[in-house]
């Protein structure tokens, strides 16, 4: 049993993070309140998961609650910066998006901004910042899993540390998908692209750190 969620966790991640990044309240046609977004949709998926891989519904479900805090803070404004990476879109990115306090709460723009500065480097700020975002992410979930010895410590630290840098790959490798950047539609293509391809490699991370701590 054990084997086949590690095999199915890659492609239910895809899914879940897919539904993570909707709105929920379009895809059934009304208002449901605190499932406006799909993300507790998700945490349920990944505590129902983590439940069945360990037969323990408290280790489940302090997981899931991880995953819903960690994904609490924003990365929008990152992450629709990463078709344009690497080109002289740095005014377009100062008029349209620097204003946007994203991951100012969280202490994560400080931490990118330190050492890219935003007004002259938005390419690197963005990678660093999607990569300290996933690492904010996945710590919470990880640390519970330490903490009921599901997964060693020595496995979780590099775990974390692939789900971060992961995070700006896959979103980048999205953007190469479609055929015409210029397209009205280009990013619900890219977003819907990114928030799947970025789900797998969750899953593949937590499917390998499962797997390896057996």
């Amino acid at each position: 049993m054990e084997y086949l969620i590690l095999i199915a966790l890659p492609f239910a991640m895809a899914v879940l993070n897919r539904w993570r990044g909707s709105r929920m309240d379009q895809l059934v046609g009304k208002n449901i309140g605190p499932l406006k977004n799909g993300a507790p949709v998700a945490a349920v998926g990944l505590m129902l998961m983590v439940m069945g891989l360990t037969m323990d519904p408290l280790v489940g479900f302090c997981t899931g609650v991880a995953y819903f805090a960690g994904e609490a803070f924003g990365w929008a404004k990152w992450v629709r910066s990463a078709p344009f990476w690497w080109t002289d879109w740095q005014k377009n990115y100062n008029r349209q998006w620097l204003a946007r306090g994203t991951g100012k709460s969280s202490g994560i723009h400080q931490i990118a901004n330190a050492v890219f500065k935003e007004t002259e480097d938005f390419t690197n700020y963005a990678i660093l910042a999607l990569t300290l975002r996933g690492i904010w992410w996945y710590a919470p979930v990880y640390a519970v899993l330490v903490y009921f010895n599901v997964i060693p410590f020595y496995i979780a630290i590099p775990a974390v540390l692939a789900i971060g840098v992961l995070f700006p790959i896959c979103y980048r490798i999205a953007t190469q998908l479609p055929k015409r950047l210029e397209s009205s539609i280009f990013f619900g293509i890219y977003m819907n692209n990114a928030e799947k391809l970025y789900g797998l490699a969750q899953g593949a991370v937590i499917a390998a750190s499962f797997w390896l701590s057996m």
